[in-house]
């Protein structure tokens, strides 16, 4: 939702390209254009590539293309910055937090090696290879303007979109869907067998899961939990 609320601004205030990495359906670009007045590019349907192979064909695709500006999600797509070393747009990073921040956290449950880390030195050194860093919220903004300074930085927070929605009298099917993001496939365990149990003895509903979340989650003696 954070990248399509992105999207979504930027296509109202500038001429955008969309670059999407991993496989993808073959007419997502279709697709997306339905909801979104953006220009959308897929290096590789199939498969994934390595970085090396991402990079060349972003280099392949940028040749003879003029952007004011160049924004790069996550950290660890921060090898396309080796081939964009000619470009003159400005390069930012968007940050959805503090890697080294995260990576404390998940020491606490012991999940650490789970992710993608770096130390907090690394991270640091690789934000200054930006021209400007995003920053969701204001205490990951104070750290940041500390470590890169105050003129490289942006306070981006999410955008606040409102959604009414009818609310049902009766509910017979609840649904999760999310990622195999480790925190989503802990919370979905922790639910069922923490909450789901007292949930059923008091209504009749039924839980479905969906997403990538599923891959690998083993659910044993939950009733009404179904996951796809």
């Amino acid at each position: 939702m954070r990248i399509a609320s992105l999207i979504g601004y930027l296509q109202h205030h500038v001429q955008l390209t969309v670059v999407i990495t991993g496989p993808a359906p073959n007419h997502i670009e279709e697709f997306l254009r339905r909801d979104y007045k953006a220009e959308f590019y897929v290096p590789e349907y199939e498969k994934y590539l390595n970085s090396n192979g991402y990079g060349k064909r972003l280099k392949a695709f940028l040749k003879d293309r003029h952007f004011d500006a160049i924004v790069i999600e996550y950290i660890h797509s921060s090898y396309f910055l080796n081939f964009l070393m000619k470009s003159d747009a400005l390069i930012i990073f968007d940050a959805h937090d503090i890697i080294s921040d995260r990576i404390n956290d998940f020491k606490k449950f012991d999940f650490q090696g789970a992710l993608f880390e770096l130390t907090r030195e690394s991270e640091f050194d690789m934000h200054n290879l930006y021209d400007y860093v995003k920053m969701l919220c204001v205490p990951d903004f104070e750290k940041i303007k500390l470590a890169i300074g105050a003129n490289k930085i942006l306070l981006c927070p999410h955008p606040i979109i409102p959604f009414k929605h009818t609310t049902r009298k009766d509910v017979g099917n609840i649904v999760f869907i999310a990622s195999a993001y480790l925190p989503n496939k802990d919370a979905s365990y922790f639910f069922i067998n923490n909450c789901w149990p007292g949930i059923l003895l008091k209504y009749d509903v039924r839980l479905s899961i969906y997403g990538t979340v599923c891959d690998g989650l083993v659910i044993e003696g939950a009733p009404s939990c179904v996951v796809s």
